[in-house]
């Protein structure tokens, strides 16, 4: 079997007035190339029967105790697959095209190994047009240069995100996995 274009991974907490929407907004991409990986942050309400009810071979289902987004992304991360790495939280929607844009700069950039969409217009980018989400005040600061980004439009290439600590441990700037001293770091050998 073909690895996925994407892995999208979803962390999730008592989530059930949400989820169905989220994982329907994803289901409903223009661009279809995914595996979509939710990881349960032991949720005490519905949420694991309604991600249950949606009956996609795409679709993985990891239980975890309860530790944090963080630590659901990261085990998310873990079992993923695909070329790259698309986060959604779980109470979010994307919409239809999200995918579709990502891919379309990924395949003209193959040298960028991180993405992410402000979901405001950007006469260079040519993004299409979004209904503001915003208030005005806000959407000028944004414009001028302060970014407002949600979660759920990073994308990262998936070589990146193997090289990325784990949790807890810091990574030595210089691509070792324990510092040797160098000093670059501030560590010692």
């Amino acid at each position: 079997m073909q690895k996925p274009f994407f892995s999208i991974i979803i962390p999730a907490y008592n989530l059930e007035n949400y989820i169905a929407a989220a994982l329907q907004s994803v289901l409903v991409q223009t661009f279809q190339d995914f595996e979509i990986i939710i990881v349960d942050d032991g949720s005490s309400d519905e949420t694991v029967s309604i991600i249950q009810s949606f009956h996609d071979p795409r679709i993985r289902l990891v239980s975890q105790v309860n530790g944090g987004v963080s630590r659901a992304r990261n085990a998310g991360m873990k079992k993923a697959v695909g070329a790259y790495i698309a986060f959604m939280d779980g109470d979010d929607y994307w919409y239809p095209e999200h995918l579709e844009l990502a891919a379309d700069f990924f395949n003209r950039h193959p040298e960028i190994l991180a993405y992410a969409n402000r979901y405001m217009r950007d006469e260079l980018a040519a993004i299409p047009p979004r209904p503001p989400s915003y208030p005005e005040s806000i959407r000028r600061l944004g414009i001028r240069g302060v970014l407002f980004m949600n979660s759920s439009s990073v994308i990262l290439n998936s070589f990146l995100a193997s090289r990325l600590p784990p949790p807890g441990k810091k990574r030595c700037p210089m691509g070792k996995t324990a510092c040797t001293g160098h000093g670059a770091c501030g560590g010692q050998a």
